[in-house]
């Protein structure tokens, strides 16, 4: 670590010296280091702004989502003290291991078009990043302008194609290095990662990515690693697995921003998931207090990010915190801040709580079923002035905050019992959605599972095409008691047990604890479960009864036609003679 310390100065050293605004934040949130033209731009007080979280000097920052996602974020536009500013947010890694975040404060009056030449200087620094923070990797970087010419290489680059920078400099990169593809990945934004490049019988792994400039492409990267160094080859695999990913959710996350409905994303064509979508679509309108009731794992989370991405205040923060997670003396103070002083262990000048980081957008309070009493109080006071007071503080602070709640508990009962304030519920629930369990949504399994497997695809970079019939009646009958998030877990296990080149997902891929060891999770003893697989029983001898005659097969049953319809495909069955053989 002390080795990292001491390259990580270096940088710090490095945007001093070319008077560059930035500043680093750790993996944590917590400012390291920042230059002096940051600190007089960002108007940071001197010795007062070291290890504090962003958050706390910057609460708009838009950092934890670079943080969150890995992905870098280029000329981000946020009011801070008054004044519009544009900053670019870049993730750092090592060996697979997000470090941090370095932030550099664009020009305010240019725009990404004419930031294209400093955008270039940026690269040129980010080579001498990967150079100083991945120094002891064997790793060739080349960086190219938006025509394919080069801009700049590394060292190693040098040595592996035996130039120097003043030779190749403004050289198309194509006549140096015939095999690139980057003339491809300029014209379409799309990067080739993982290829294999052979040179004098040296095997190396070759990533060419776009350097982008909010949507405008200014340039390439291209990157070299042997495959056959020893000491590197599991890291670069894991480093090659690890830029897929990130990858994956940048394409993701720019396809959430440009989605105008962000219900489509949310899958369910089941009518009451119909009905549900519909309504939140609705509500996201207005500005109404929501409260989101259903199971765990049923998607609250999911539904309230989904109407703050809908809502009038989609560019403010998404703030949410689980109120079951946290113990109830520190819950005060992460939702409404505290002074400076307040108890032992604050830290200096005080923290912002989670109202006043939502102030303009979406406060998410996950499980507030689980709130204690005193804190419901002072909830509903909140809500009702509009302000809070820090703890340990005695002036309000205006706050215009939308909130969302969910829980899985029932209020009602609750409030009957004492156990919940009756003036809250009626304050959150103006709007309640209810969200059904996926066992009552059973026709909505086949969608999520392919979203699913598309999902891990990607992730583990494995080609499953979809799953066998028995695989697929037991999905459809097994009750999920962890609704939708239990299936995603179910289904991420599996594509931890694949054989090499295996295609389909069968049973004997699920967790023993879901299957109970035998087909159709013949240990399931719940009620709904037995009946299930008694129905299904029964419509399988039927129909092996009749050689596959529906309509014989309903009559035997006992049951008008269109309820055996029903139930053929609750239960995933085609009707058919072969399906029970």
């Amino acid at each position: 670590m002390r080795a990292l310390e001491l390259k990580l100065d270096e940088l710090a050293g490095l945007c001093e010296g070319l008077d560059l605004p930035a500043y680093w934040v750790d993996r944590y949130g917590f400012i390291q280091w920042a230059t002096s033209a940051a600190l007089q731009r960002l108007g940071w007080p001197q010795g007062l702004w070291q290890g504090r979280r962003i958050s706390e000097m910057m609460p708009q920052s838009r950092i934890f989502e670079v943080l969150a996602g890995g992905q870098s974020l280029r000329c981000r536009e946020l009011t801070y003290i008054g004044e519009t500013i544009q900053i670019s947010y870049q993730p750092c890694w090592r060996e697979g291991e997000l470090l941090g975040v370095w932030a550099v404060i664009e020009q305010q009056e240019k725009s990404c078009l004419e930031l294209e030449e400093e955008e270039i200087g940026a690269s040129r620094l980010l080579i001498q990043m990967y150079e100083t923070l991945l120094g002891d990797l064997l790793l060739g970087l080349a960086v190219v302008d938006s025509n394919g010419v080069i801009i700049t290489v590394n060292q190693y680059w040098e040595k592996l194609f035996g130039v120097n920078l003043a030779e190749i400099q403004g050289m198309p990169l194509k006549t140096l290095f015939p095999e690139s593809h980057m003339g491809q990945v300029l014209a379409t934004g799309q990067p080739r990662i993982g290829e294999t490049w052979t040179r004098d019988d040296e095997v190396y792994f070759l990533s060419e990515l776009p350097l982008r400039c909010g949507e405008l492409i200014i340039g390439g990267l291209v990157k070299l690693v042997p495959v056959e160094n020893v000491e590197t080859r599991d890291l670069v695999a894991r480093y090659q697995l690890l830029e897929r990913k990130l990858l994956f959710y940048q394409s993701e996350l720019s396809a959430l921003k440009h989605e105008e409905d962000p219900f489509v994303a949310i899958i369910g064509e089941n009518p009451h998931m119909v009905k549900v979508k519909n309504m939140a679509r609705k509500v996201a309108r207005g500005d109404a207090t929501v409260l989101i009731l259903g199971e765990s794992g049923t998607g609250k989370e999911v539904f309230a990010q989904a109407i703050h991405r809908a809502s009038p205040r989609a560019d403010q923060p998404f703030i949410s915190i689980n109120c079951a997670a946290i113990p109830e003396n520190l819950l005060e103070a992460e939702l409404f801040g505290y002074e400076e002083g307040a108890f032992t262990g604050a830290v200096k000048g005080g923290k912002a709580g989670k109202f006043e980081l939502a102030h303009g957008g979406t406060l998410f309070l996950d499980e507030i079923g689980d709130m204690p009493l005193a804190m419901q109080a002072k909830i509903l006071r909140a809500l009702q002035e509009r302000q809070i007071v820090r703890v340990g503080g005695h002036k309000p602070i205006p706050v215009d905050v939308r909130l969302i709640a969910a829980t899985n508990r029932d209020l009602v009962a609750m409030m009957q019992a004492g156990e919940f304030r009756s003036d809250l519920y009626y304050r959150l629930s103006v709007i309640t959605l209810q969200l059904p369990p996926l066992r009552e949504r059973r026709d909505d399994i086949p969608a999520l599972v392919k979203m699913l497997i598309e999902k891990f695809n990607k992730k583990y970079l494995t080609s499953v095409e979809g799953y066998d019939k028995e695989l697929e009646r037991f999905l459809l009958s097994y009750s999920w008691p962890g609704n939708v998030r239990q299936l995603e877990n179910v289904l991420e296990y599996a594509f931890n047990m694949l054989e090499p080149g295996q295609k389909l997902l069968t049973l004997q891929d699920l967790p023993e604890q879901v299957t109970g060891g035998g087909p159709l999770g013949e240990n399931d003893l719940r009620l709904e479960t037995v009946v299930a697989r008694a129905e299904k029983k029964a419509i399988l001898q039927a129909l092996q009864a009749t050689r596959g005659n529906r309509m014989e097969a309903a009559r035997l049953l006992g049951i008008q036609r269109s309820a055996f319809y029903q139930k053929l495909k609750k239960y995933g069955l085609s009707g058919k003679e072969e399906d029970h053989d």
